[in-house]
């Protein structure tokens, strides 16, 4: 009574013990309409209650998500995996001081799984590239000139569509696919001089590879490049790393969706109104999840939007696409200096006439026949990036596998000799040796 009547409780009271028979009837009648008021105020406060326990119902699950979003922002900056890599290179020396032995092999090992995934990512940045207002049409269309030629060949990877249905093309992007057509699957006609000297290029050669080089089962590329080369397959690899991840969420799920649709009790969180049935197939989630994504980078969605309906999707484990609009962004940017850098052009038409000529990779069982030429194609582009790292990277056709080792002076003197015994353990499914501290991250 104290607590319905602030104001007169003590009168109440003693009212109750001197007139008990006149004050309970006018107590009795306060208490039942204060029980109709609280009732009312339960049932209007329940609903915005439950409304927002079906809003953070999931996201009260995602214990990652918040750290991950923090952390992950800064990892993925070119500068941190330069950082990353030399961490690992300066471990290994420390190893090789203190044990006195010399340790060799990549410092980083990567596995594709599934090429269709690489199909998607080139979707993803293509679609960002196309919206990017700042960039002229002819930066445009060298950007997706490289996407889609010279990437998916150096994964062995059917070329992308180099039509220009966005109409950001000029003549000269045009004459850029001509040659590219012109050139065949594996070949490139863009050579030059790659001495650091300032002299101008040498005329191009059309050049063809044969069959053999890049159709062999155990086919391999080599390629020598700098910081940003090497950031860039490393965003690359993360983003289809990532974009994998998912679509194995999405498998399992989809399996288990057909193992149990029949037998399967309505989940708990919807039979207690705390989540609402997602009307769409569980078929269909990964091709929602793309979408989305492409919408977010579009700013049509909301990015707490966009990761409550990943979360309605993929449960606690969709905290690994949150940032993919900010990693896709960084590689953009990324593949926009390696289309139009002079330095990134002149470490890829390098690596084009030497693969065209033998030296950057081909059939490993012919590969000692290479040695020479692969040994002139790393001091090449030793005396092009002299005062920069410099990264020495393989791709395996047999198991999709790259590798990733940041070279110094010495290292490169002891090249010559590693080369044959490196690509026979390549051959042998190893992808070359490791014998010191490395990273291995198995992707797309």
């Amino acid at each position: 009574s104290r607590g319905i009547n602030a104001e007169y409780g003590g009168n109440i009271i003693d009212g109750l013990k001197k007139s008990p028979q006149a004050v309970i009837p006018i107590v009795l009648k306060r208490l039942k309409s204060k029980d109709e008021e609280w009732c009312e105020a339960r049932r209007q406060f329940s609903k915005i209650w439950n409304e927002q326990c079906k809003k953070y119902h999931l996201k009260s699950l995602d214990h990652q998500s918040v750290t991950f979003k923090q952390t992950d922002i800064k990892s993925i900056r070119p500068k941190n995996l330069v950082t990353e890599i030399e961490t690992l290179y300066d471990e290994r020396m420390e190893q090789v001081t203190e044990h006195n032995k010399t340790i060799t092999g990549p410092h980083i090992t990567i596995t594709h799984k599934d090429h269709h995934i690489l199909e998607d990512a080139r979707a993803l940045i293509i679609h960002h590239l196309r919206r990017q207002s700042h960039l002229q049409n002819e930066e445009k269309a060298k950007v997706k000139l490289f996407l889609n030629g010279f990437l998916q060949d150096f994964f062995f990877a059917p070329r992308g569509d180099v039509s220009d249905d966005d109409h950001d093309t000029d003549e000269d992007s045009s004459e850029e696919d001509d040659d590219t057509r012109s050139r065949g699957s594996r070949a490139s006609n863009k050579g030059g001089t790659r001495r650091s000297s300032r002299k101008a290029d040498r005329p191009a050669k059309s050049v063809k590879l044969t069959p053999g080089d890049s159709d062999a089962p155990d086919a391999y590329n080599l390629f020598f490049a700098n910081d940003q080369w090497y950031a860039f397959l490393r965003q690359h690899q993360i983003l289809c790393e990532r974009l994998f991840q998912i679509d194995t969420y999405n498998r399992a799920v989809v399996e288990q969706e057909l193992k149990d649709r029949k037998s399967r009790k309505e989940p708990t969180a919807q039979a207690i109104k705390m989540r609402q049935p997602n009307p769409m197939p569980v078929e269909h989630y990964y091709n929602h999840f793309l979408s989305l994504v492409k919408d977010l980078l579009d700013c049509n969605v909301e990015p707490a939007v966009y990761e409550d309906k990943l979360r309605e999707m993929f449960g606690v484990n969709a905290y690994i696409a949150f940032t993919l609009d900010k990693l896709i962004t960084h590689i953009v940017r990324q593949s926009h200096t390696l289309a139009t850098d002079t330095t990134c052009n002149q470490i890829k038409s390098s690596y084009l006439r030497h693969r065209a000529q033998g030296g950057a990779g081909g059939s490993l069982s012919t590969q000692s026949a290479r040695s020479t030429a692969e040994t002139t194609y790393l001091k090449e582009t030793e005396q092009l990036l002299s005062e920069h790292n410099l990264y020495k990277i393989y791709f395996y056709k047999q198991g999709s596998k790259l590798t990733i080792e940041l070279l110094d002076g010495e290292q490169v003197d002891e090249t010559e000799n590693e080369e044959a015994g490196r690509s026979e353990d390549a051959g042998q499914g190893t992808g070359g040796t490791d014998k010191g501290e490395s990273m291995d991250t198995s992707t797309t």
